[in-house]
């Protein structure tokens, strides 16, 4: 599903202030898999992850996801990759406080090609799976923070993506949240997708969900 072959990212390449996010990266994720992104602060593991989503492109070598060459894309290309194949999870959940919860779900399918019932259909179907539909028409700032991270991770899922990407979901959650995202992460094992998450939270390290885990630091893997 996923292989980065020799990656080097390097910010400001060649300019007096460069800095070297990635160095020399080598691995694979294959279909279906819970993967652990471990590593401290400024590791590299968000660079990581925008280079899976095409967000960044590397300064050397390559990165593939599901037999495309995403590092290559152009980035219209790149756009329409995420739209289809990628679901983020955000460390601040990057909810729109003053939307709805229906409002920020749908955001994914807004530039898409999907009629208003297929797009009401598809949203309806996360919002009750992640148990968030009662709170459909509530604007995002008046809920509680387990009621915005159930509106997070319905967005997240609303196109029914086959990658997730979590960049430290649980940074700032209290720890009974944090617990309530293992058990998400539960259910979209199930739903055999790829997932991918980035933390440096001691909660995630030594938990059997995952099937592998690459652990990072300065930019090196481990």
């Amino acid at each position: 599903m996923i292989e980065f072959k020799n990656v080097t990212k390097i910010f400001n390449f060649k300019m007096p202030n460069e800095t070297v996010a990635l160095k020399d990266i080598n691995f694979k994720i294959e279909d279906s898999e819970i993967v652990l992104l471990k590593g401290p602060s400024g590791s590299g593991k968000s660079t990581i992850l925008s280079l899976i989503a095409a967000l960044s492109k590397p300064t050397f070598g390559e990165v593939i996801v599901d037999n495309k060459r995403v590092s290559k894309l152009p980035d219209n290309f790149a756009a329409l990759f995420r739209r289809e194949h990628i679901g983020f999870i955000f460390q601040k959940f990057n909810l729109i406080s003053d939307l709805s919860v229906y409002e920020n779900v749908i955001t994914p399918l807004v530039v898409s090609d999907l009629t208003k019932e297929e797009i009401d259909k598809k949203a309806t179907k996360v919002m009750e799976k992640f148990n968030i539909i009662h709170k459909k028409d509530q604007k995002v700032k008046n809920l509680s923070g387990g009621e915005q991270q159930r509106c997070a991770i319905a967005r997240a899922l609303v196109n029914d993506p086959d990658i997730v990407l979590a960049d430290e979901p649980t940074a700032n959650l209290d720890e009974q949240l944090s617990l309530n995202f293992l058990k998400f992460v539960e259910e979209i094992k199930n739903e055999k997708k790829t997932l991918i998450i980035s933390t440096h939270d001691p909660l995630f390290f030594e938990n059997p969900i995952f099937s592998k885990v690459i652990e990072i630091n300065k930019g090196r893997l481990i």
